[in-house]
């Protein structure tokens, strides 16, 4: 492929017009994945970067310290990372719709709690069980198992393409909670948050199909040469089961770079707002900068995706993890808005680290037990991913800043990207094809 802008350009060009060709004349993976676009984008909205806004009010209206209040996301998130392996189970024995159905009415019915919370008790339990339970199932492993099953040479772009639904959700739904806590208060927003989970989910509850066979088809769109199953009877998947993936090194070393990337970007997930009202900027302004990574954040997935595919999904994962501690390098050393700005568009290819990551488990382990691997993945990475924001939220109380946490973060990226570059990525099930 010709290198060059004019060439990349016009791979771009004759990309999209191939998708859109799919799109329209038959093959339903994409259909999928626009579908899947809802919940990604009310969940990555509302939990992910919604986390960042709702902080400072809660801290606010309950009377508690930093520390305090950046212990309910990270307890939340401990619930979510310590019940994946039980969730990516259900998946793959009950499929993808059924779970995040059940989600999508856990994480509203969590909000709504939230919006009537009296006391910081409740707070806890909305969170920390109706959201934290459901909050990654609705965003991120209904929708990958899904692209899992339905893409195998595209999957790459397929799970960052989908990443565009959660760029487009903290676009949007991120500003709009964030001025309905400054118009009213952080119950109207908790209240909005619900609606969008609701809204935005239900077309994908009620249309999406759990994989190709159900249509008489397999990943890519290829039509089979046998006639179509019965959509009860689930067919052999190719791929290894959780006690084979458990004895490869690879999904060690995953684990690894993923609890490292995970520790680094829900820091700036929970506490982006914080730090830049630390940094002497409003409020306002770290919600607008959140935008500000949700659009920079659009064009890196799908590019990383395509580049995945092309050239290695962990290498170019390892790459643009190394960007994202360059990120924090720069939001720890800047001041002013234009570093701020700087160092969000820096951070924002952390969007497209998850999908490259999962992809990469798909290429490696197949999809007889996607759901169940990867759910054993992030409950490893656990400590990581929930440890470190509550840590820097404790850090800005015992020091009075985020520049000791920033540090931490930046040494997390350095690791992930080694060990990505470490890893191998050919698939281990090659006989089993």
């Amino acid at each position: 492929m010709d290198a060059s802008p004019t060439g990349l350009f016009a791979f771009t060009r004759d990309a999209a017009g191939r998708a859109a060709h799919d799109l329209f004349r038959g093959f339903f993976g994409w259909r999928m994945l626009l579908l899947m676009f809802g919940p990604r984008a009310a969940g990555s909205a509302t939990f992910q970067y919604g986390n960042s806004v709702f902080l400072l009010p809660l801290q606010t209206a309950f009377g508690v310290n930093r520390g305090q209040i950046s212990l309910v996301f990270s307890i939340a998130g401990l619930v979510t990372n310590a019940t994946s392996p039980i969730s990516g189970y259900l998946i793959d024995r009950l499929g993808p719709r059924r779970v995040l159905a059940v989600s999508m009415a856990m994480m509203a019915s969590g909000f709504l709690l939230l919006s009537a919370a009296q006391t910081f008790a409740v707070v806890y339990v909305a969170y920390a069980v109706l959201i934290g339970l459901s909050s990654s199932n609705l965003t991120f492993s209904s929708s990958n198992a899904l692209m899992n099953n339905w893409f195998e040479r595209r999957k790459a772009l397929a799970m960052s393409a989908l990443q565009v639904g959660s760029g487009l959700g903290i676009l949007v739904i991120v500003p709009l909670i964030a001025w309905a806590i400054r118009a009213g208060s952080w119950r109207l927003g908790a209240i909005i948050a619900a609606a969008f989970i609701l809204v935005l989910t239900s077309p994908a509850v009620l249309f999406g199909r759990n994989t190709p066979e159900e249509m008489g088809l397999e990943p890519d769109g290829i039509a089979k040469a046998r006639p179509k199953r019965d959509a009860g009877v689930r067919p052999a998947q190719p791929g290894v089961d959780l006690a084979t993936a458990m004895r490869s090194p690879r999904l060690w070393l995953l684990a690894l770079a993923i609890a490292c990337f995970a520790a680094a970007s829900t820091t700036f997930q929970v506490q982006l707002v914080p730090i830049v009202v630390d940094r002497g900027m409003s409020q306002s302004t770290g919600a607008l900068l959140i935008g500000v990574l949700a659009l920079g954040s659009i064009p890196v997935v799908v590019t990383a995706g395509w580049a995945g595919d092309r050239f290695g999904r962990l290498r170019t994962a390892a790459v643009l993890v190394a960007i994202t501690g360059m990120g924090s390098v720069v939001l720890n050393l800047g001041s002013g808005l234009a570093w701020a700005v700087l160092a969000v568009l820096l951070i924002a290819t952390s969007q497209s680290l998850y999908p490259l990551a999962w992809a990469s488990l798909g290429e490696i382990f197949g999809r007889r037990a996607y759901g169940t691997i990867r759910g054993t993945i992030m409950g490893i990475q656990v400590l990581g991913a929930t440890g470190m924001p509550a840590l820097a939220g404790y850090m800005f109380d015992w020091t009075g800043g985020y520049t000791l946490a920033l540090w931490i973060v930046t040494g997390l990226a350095a690791t992930s990207s080694v060990v990505m570059l470490l890893t191998p990525s050919r698939a281990i099930y090659d006989a089993a094809r």
